[in-house]
């Protein structure tokens, strides 16, 4: 499911199948931050940072939030080598607030501050990820009210494991 997806490959030599190899591969986009229950008076900062962990750009024309949030991404939106994208709640408000140009919006709901499911689909509806955050357990409490966001620490760690994520080192992201 989402990021971590299996690949199976069979070789075969005649007269002898010689191996099945099992790995996994990391999507091009990867939901890398999420600013869920901002403090009152801030929710018009909310967002979904998607960073790309690739070396070629990814076009991400169709794709969309389907759980959690909704947002399609329009026709021409490139994800570029190495670069985020922000999808905000109120795109002004986040641009206004961080002096950013990479931000995308408006998405309709709201990041449920007790935590929720995150899906993000591309143009054909497959799954590219689907992260569930929460407030409780293992997962980091930082982000649950007090500005700090709940923040990826490896484009490589398992999104949907607890200990992958840490509280923002800043207020805000």
């Amino acid at each position: 499911m989402g990021v971590w997806r299996s690949i199976c490959i069979l070789a075969v030599c005649w007269p002898t199948i010689l191996v099945i190899v099992r790995g996994s591969r990391l999507e091009a986009a990867v939901i890398s931050e999420i600013y869920y229950n901002a403090p009152a008076g801030s929710e018009a900062l909310e967002f979904i940072e998607i960073v790309a962990e690739t070396t070629t750009p990814e076009d991400l024309s169709g794709w969309e939030f389907v759980d959690g949030i909704q947002y399609v991404f329009s026709a021409g939106t490139i994800l570029h080598a190495g670069g985020a994208i922000v999808v905000c709640k109120d795109v002004e408000a986040v641009r206004a607030h961080y002096g950013i140009n990479n931000a995308l919006g408006n998405y309709t709901g709201s990041l449920a501050g007790s935590g929720e499911r995150v899906t993000l689909v591309n143009q054909v509806g497959v799954v590219v990820q689907s992260v569930r955050y929460d407030d409780e357990g293992e997962w980091p409490v930082g982000p649950d009210g007090s500005g700090h966001t709940l923040s990826l620490a490896g484009l490589y760690l398992d999104p949907s494991e607890p200990e992958s994520w840490v509280q923002s080192v800043q207020r805000g992201g």
